[in-house]
């Protein structure tokens, strides 16, 4: 019963966290709603007891889950269950504007080896945390936010790998008619 309910709510759960900043802030409420307790790292582990379940983030990208046992450690042992979240895609780089024949697009770096055809005539959504900025310059640690857009019309335009080809072959012999070399 147990991983039919886990089964069921995965969809849901892909659905809030299409970036590893979104996937924490899902996973912080869950372990909150099943009585896990966060600390900061930056703070002395003082107060932890047996049978507490605790929980901490880093960089708010990486999350680490504990349950504190209630026999010593010399008798019980430990368990450690990890997980990456992290996964392909295209990453906005600083400055992303770019303004083509009347279009606005933005430029970006592929990150983690996605298989590319399969994100092409897809609907994107952009998600990931966005720094933000105040008045106060002697502000040393800046805010951020996670975010994902609701709006998925951006596509990357898919042009099939025989018209690829075929492009590629009237340029060469374009450029070749003309006397100019590929290069």
């Amino acid at each position: 019963p147990e991983a039919k309910t886990m089964i069921k709510r995965l969809p849901d759960f892909l659905k809030s966290s299409p970036v590893n900043f979104l996937a924490v802030e899902t996973i912080s409420r869950s372990l909150e709603t099943a009585g896990f307790r966060r600390l900061d790292p930056r703070d002395p582990m003082t107060g932890i007891e047996p049978g507490d379940k605790i929980y901490v983030t880093k960089n708010d990208s990486s999350i680490y889950a504990m349950v504190i046992g209630t026999e010593p450690l010399a008798d019980a042992g430990f368990h450690i269950i990890c997980a990456h979240c992290d996964s392909p895609t295209f990453r906005i780089k600083p400055n992303a504007e770019m303004l083509r024949q009347g279009m606005l697009s933005l430029n970006t770096e592929v990150y983690g080896g996605p298989i590319m055809s399969t994100w092409f005539d897809r609907p994107l959504s952009l998600a990931g945390r966005v720094i933000l900025s105040t008045d106060d310059v002697m502000d040393t640690s800046p805010a951020y936010k996670a975010s994902a857009s609701d709006h998925t019309q951006p596509r990357h335009p898919f042009q099939p790998p025989g018209e690829r080809r075929s492009e590629a072959v009237k340029t060469e012999r374009h450029a070749s008619a003309h006397g100019h070399r590929q290069g």
